[in-house]
């Protein structure tokens, strides 16, 4: 989180990866390596995975058009792409990372088989066709899988563009509300309909 977001006590600026704990548990755990996150700090649990600048690129592009800028800056401004690799290296299983990274590979193929060039040569609307095109693909695995079974590469790919861009500075405060914690705690703040929700 950044320097602005300083406790009105003087308590100890929150780090990143206490905000991504926090938010795992906010999200049940429920997201793939969410059991290492919230397991010792010092986990054995690593995976041999590296990855090149293009897959970082190609992961900026995609958790673009994932969130997009609107009147609020998209995923690809806070650096989606290196935050996803990150953890998929630190946080994902073997047997994770491999199944995320050969879904990458199949991605940059399902592309070109599709659309007849790279995804970062693609249009907008192409590549919004293609996201659309692969989430349900992702989404039929899903309702035939079995229990406990690896979920799809892409929906890896939605978990953590979600989870690097509200555990952001921009994600925490201009798509979501923030608020400094500790403060005065008010039980009947005015709610609007519309009103964009608090990140603390």
């Amino acid at each position: 989180m950044s320097s602005d977001m300083k406790s009105s006590m003087s308590c100890e600026l929150i780090t990143r990866k206490e905000a991504i704990k926090r938010a795992a548990l906010l999200m049940g755990g429920v997201f793939v390596g969410a059991r290492t996150i919230l397991g010792a700090e010092n986990s054995p649990q690593k995976n041999t995975i590296d990855f090149t600048d293009d897959q970082v690129a190609l992961l900026d592009e995609i958790a673009d058009i994932i969130i997009p800028a609107s009147d609020t800056p998209g995923a690809k401004s806070v650096g989606s792409g290196v935050f996803i690799l990150m953890m998929v290296k630190d946080c994902y299983t073997q047997t994770e990372a491999e199944v995320f990274t050969s879904g990458l590979n199949a991605f940059s193929k399902v592309c070109i088989k599709l659309k007849g060039k790279d995804f970062l040569a693609c249009s907008l609307a192409e590549r919004i066709d293609l996201v659309k095109y692969v989430d349900q693909e992702a989404k039929h695995q899903k309702a035939h899988a079995k229990v406990n079974a690896t979920p799809h590469y892409f929906s890896m790919i939605k978990e953590l563009t979600i989870l690097s861009y509200y555990t952001s500075e921009i994600g925490a405060s201009h798509e979501l509300r923030y608020i400094e914690v500790p403060g005065s705690f008010n039980g009947s703040y005015p709610y609007k309909k519309g009103d964009r929700a608090w990140s603390t």
